[in-house]
């Protein structure tokens, strides 16, 4: 028998969000919530429950984090307020998942990181993205999936230009490319 309960449960996200998400303690038992498998919460998307162990994906986060360095977390950072001021499509929770997969390697150089990690992410959009409890990607229609390919493949174009520009020393058509992908918080030249 399963027992389910509502509560409000708080997740740290970063150093400055607090994500309140109401949920369900699914227990296989019916009685011990420390034994539960898995939390069961909303997609804003679909409407749907989903399986979610953010505890888990919490420590896949740090572990990450205190292995790749410092730049992992403020590259998340930065993809998710991309994606945010270009159509709010991916949820952070995937991209989330993507920077698990795919934002690997030095990533001292952060231009270059976050052109990489655009490309990966370009490649991952095309195919179901399989992690922990179900697949993170299912909110996307294949429409939607083939709208995002695109969109981030127009975005990876214009961080290769930004990307480009700086490795020659050309600064004012980098940062200007920069504050094109990233909008208007990114500043401009001079």
């Amino acid at each position: 028998m399963q027992q389910v309960t509502t509560l409000i449960y708080c997740l740290k996200i970063g150093v400055h969000y607090i994500d309140v998400v109401p949920v369900f303690f699914t227990s296989y038992d019916g009685k011990r919530y420390e034994d539960s498998q898995y939390l069961s919460v909303p997609d804003m998307n679909t409407g749907a429950w989903i399986k979610s162990t953010p505890e888990l994906h919490s420590q896949l986060i740090n572990n990450a984090a205190v292995e790749r360095g410092s730049n992992f977390r403020r590259i998340i950072k930065m993809i998710k307020h991309w994606n945010h001021n270009h159509g709010d499509v991916l949820s952070s929770y995937h991209i989330e998942v993507l920077a698990l997969n795919y934002l690997t390697g030095s990533l001292n150089d952060m231009p270059w990181a976050i052109l990489q990690f655009l490309t990966s992410m370009t490649e991952a959009l095309k195919t179901r993205l399989w992690h922990q409890q179900g697949y993170v990607d299912d909110y996307l229609t294949p429409a939607k999936r083939a709208e995002e390919v695109e969109r981030i493949s127009k975005a990876t174009e214009t961080a290769r230009m930004a990307w480009y520009m700086g490795s020659i020393n050309n600064n004012e058509l980098a940062i200007n490319k920069w504050h094109q992908f990233f909008g208007a918080q990114f500043p401009t030249y001079g």
